[in-house]
């Protein structure tokens, strides 16, 4: 699931049961789990892409015909649009809190 209500129920559990309980321990790994397997998950995801980005970059700006460089800046709008979906995806995983995280991606 989505990390954001994950992670909104732990101050509800601590308050309930206390922090060192063992049931919130549990609950605690659990989740820094899931956001560590989001993260490499995310990781192998988005690098294709970023890749497809730089190649595009590279080939708009070694273009030496107007039409040509037009044609490659379209193609690297579409790419760039297909990585900004694929980055709110992860963000809405990972919630706000992991943003610095997914821009260095």
């Amino acid at each position: 699931g989505e990390l954001p209500p994950i992670m909104a129920c732990l101050p509800f559990y601590v308050s309930e049961l206390g922090g060192d309980h063992p049931q919130v321990e549990a609950f605690v790994e659990q989740a820094l789990g899931l956001r560590r397997q989001y993260r490499r998950e995310m990781a192998a995801d988005l690098l294709p892409y970023r890749q497809d980005v730089s190649l595009a970059i590279q080939r708009v700006q070694t273009a030496r015909v107007e039409v040509l460089r037009k044609a490659l800046t379209t193609e690297l709008e579409k790419v760039q649009n297909i990585l900004e979906t694929r980055l709110d995806h992860w963000k809405m995983l990972l919630g706000a809190g992991d943003e610095q995280f997914i821009h260095l991606v």
